[in-house]
């Protein structure tokens, strides 16, 4: 697929910082995700996303990594989002916990900056 590159395993993350792949942060992600739906995960999360329960189960799985959409669509769900939160920032130092919602804070201000530039 075209836009395969673009998952969240290949994204930076403040997680490698701290020396842990980026492909263990993502099934770390999901398992947390996962954790939240216990009663049909893969239903829950294809009707979040909008894709098919067999593709949600392969993220589940590790056979494949969500879209950076997808990752976002995750972030913006009120109960996925904590999930994600949660697992990002876990065990992090002080340190990469105070630049990962430093982070956070200025694409939230960039975010809303963009958007009231649109309307205008």
């Amino acid at each position: 697929m075209a836009h395969e590159a673009n998952t969240l395993a290949a994204l930076p993350s403040t997680r490698q910082l701290a020396g842990q792949p980026a492909e263990r942060q993502a099934d770390g992600i999901m398992r947390a995700v996962k954790a939240r739906f216990a009663h049909k995960p893969a239903q829950h999360l294809a009707e979040i996303l909008g894709c098919d329960i067999s593709t949600a189960e392969r993220y589940f799985a590790g056979a494949r990594s969500p879209s950076f959409d997808n990752t976002v669509t995750m972030l913006r769900h009120p109960v996925t989002s904590v999930a994600m939160l949660e697992e990002a920032t876990r065990n992090l130092p002080p340190d990469e916990f105070q630049k990962f919602w430093k982070a956070m804070a200025a694409a939230a201000l960039a975010a809303w900056t963009r958007e009231n530039n649109e309307v205008r």
